[in-house]
């Protein structure tokens, strides 16, 4: 029995049905092949595979890779958002631990200011009390005896000098 025209309308329209369904279900409706349109359609697969229904088959498969590109894309996109919110949390972190190190180093740096002033105040204060005080040497040079290990200590282990504007001698206590 050959196929009408009224025939091969009827299944063209049931394979446009089937498309729409299949593409609107999107990929909750399973995969998007040959054999989905076939199933849905209730035809075979051979048959959307000949000439007549073929440009139906094509157009199926063509609207069915954009919509899974579409998908993918939306999927990417997502991802791209939460791992930017991550990223940037990161960032306000790192952001608000450079400020907290701000602080503390203006905070240091004027600790430091402020003992180097004291310090500079006792100088002048200790050269103001003239010879003859304890810490003094004969020759009027103020000896400062630093602690062991101190950074200031003299390399054989003995007492530097400090002369006038904070030049170190490596000369003995008493020697001049």
């Amino acid at each position: 029995m050959r196929n009408t025209a009224a025939d091969r309308e009827h299944k063209a329209a049931k394979i446009r049905a089937a498309i729409e369904s299949l593409l609107n279900e999107g990929s909750a409706g399973g995969p998007h092949n040959v054999k989905a349109l076939a199933d849905k359609a209730g035809i075979t697969r051979s048959a959307l595979y000949s000439d007549r229904y073929a440009p139906l088959k094509d157009e199926y498969l063509r609207r069915a890779a954009a919509l899974s590109l579409l998908s993918l894309r939306d999927e990417n996109t997502t991802e791209l958002s939460k791992r930017i919110k991550v990223l940037e949390a990161k960032l306000r972190e790192k952001e608000e631990m450079a400020e907290e190190f701000k602080r503390f180093r203006t905070l240091a740096i004027s600790r430091l200011a402020g003992q180097h002033d004291m310090l500079l105040h006792y100088w002048e204060e200790l050269r103001a009390l003239g010879g003859g005080r304890p810490g003094q040497s004969p020759d009027n040079e103020l000896a400062v005896v630093f602690p062991l290990g101190s950074p200031l200590q003299g390399r054989v282990g003995g007492p530097r000098r400090l002369h006038g504007k904070g030049k170190v001698s490596e000369r003995p206590l008493g020697s001049s």
